[in-house]
Formats: C-alpha cells, structure tokens, sequence
C-alpha cells in the first residue's frame, strides 16, 4: 500500500477590529488519489473543514479569553 499524505491547513486572520476569521486549505498529491473512496475522503475531508474552522477557532478564542479572566481573578485573590 503506497503511502498517501493529506495536509490540512487552518488559516486564522484578524482583521483591524480584531475578528479573527477562518480558512481551511487541504493539500495533497491528486495523482496518488487512486480509488472513489479516496477521492470522495478528500471531498468530505474539505467539506467537513470548511464548515467546522470558523467554529474551532471561535471555540479557541473563548477558552483563551476565559483563561485570561481566570488569571486576572487568581492576582486579585492573591492581593
């Protein structure tokens, strides 16, 4: 079985107001996509990217904003 290699890349840019937007990029060697169901994984793999990477990185934006809010909370007890 020949060795295949499927790159997924998550692309986040902030804007100036400080939104962050998402991008999915898939590489791989198309030619070594031999079968239906590769070809079909790498369709559904994009898909599945595209509509889940604004999402994830919402979801990573909140936790760091919480984490954040923790510290801030664990100096003033300290104080």
């Amino acid at each position: 079985m020949a060795k295949k290699e499927i790159e997924l890349t998550l692309i986040v840019e902030i804007d100036d107001n400080g939104d962050l937007f998402a991008k999915t990029q898939v590489n791989f060697d198309s030619k070594s996509l031999k079968t239906i169901t590769e070809k079909a994984f790498v369709i559904y793999l994009k898909e599945i990217l595209s509509q889940h990477a604004q999402p994830i990185v919402a979801s990573a934006l909140a936790l760091a904003e919480l984490r954040e809010k923790l510290s801030l909370y664990e100096h003033e007890l300290d104080d």
